[in-house]
């Protein structure tokens, strides 16, 4: 299933993309709930929600607008170096790189997501803004300590992140600050569940 967050006439709702359509999940709620509230709920009341969608509730893909599909998450965590193509790539320009024995994480501050289409600001203070195509794995609710075992129970789906970088204020101040400008956290353009993986 491929799920968007996304506006019509005005209204933002959730709903169901199946070919050039979005089946909107919450026709006729003035203020349906975002998608964070929806993942949280469940594999089981996403599937009977889905289910009931009519395609009557469909509105052309090409009259809405995408937003992120999950818009406020509580956490937006990513890891460093982890494409040895990118690392290859990083050391052609620096040599005296010392590629991560382990995996380094960091945060990207979630005030930085942004829709898949909607423009990203160039910061004038840098002449470096550099983007990295992402697979986001969207952790569809609150769990703690989950086994590798279980793991693939508690993700909601996939999408695509691009990881805009302003690299001299990284290189300076760390990859939190440069990682985490307004708009440099384009999401989408919808989750795509694991059933459609």
């Amino acid at each position: 299933m491929k799920l968007a967050t996304f506006s019509h006439q005005g209204r933002r709702s959730a709903g169901i993309v199946r070919d050039n359509v979005v089946v909107d999940l919450f026709t006729g709620e003035p203020s349906p709930p975002p998608m964070e509230v929806l993942l949280a709920q469940g594999t089981a009341a996403l599937a009977k929600l889905a289910a009931s969608a009519s395609s009557r509730n469909a509105v052309p893909l090409s009259s809405v607008r995408l937003h992120a599909p999950v818009e406020r998450p509580s956490k937006f965590l990513a890891i460093a170096a982890n494409y040895q193509s990118h690392i290859d790539e990083v050391l052609a320009a620096n040599p005296s790189y010392v590629s991560p024995a382990s995996q380094r994480w960091f945060a990207k501050v979630p005030g930085c997501i942004n829709a898949p289409f909607d423009p990203i600001l160039m910061p004038p203070e840098s002449a470096q803004v550099d983007y990295e195509a992402e697979l986001a794995v969207i952790i569809g609710r609150r769990c703690r300590r989950v086994s590798a075992s279980d793991a693939a129970g508690v993700i909601a789906g996939y999408t695509v992140c691009n990881d805009v970088s302003v690299r001299d204020w990284q290189s300076r101040s760390g990859l939190v600050l440069g990682k985490s400008f307004d708009t440099h956290g384009p999401l989408g353009p919808w989750l795509v569940t694991a059933d459609e993986m």
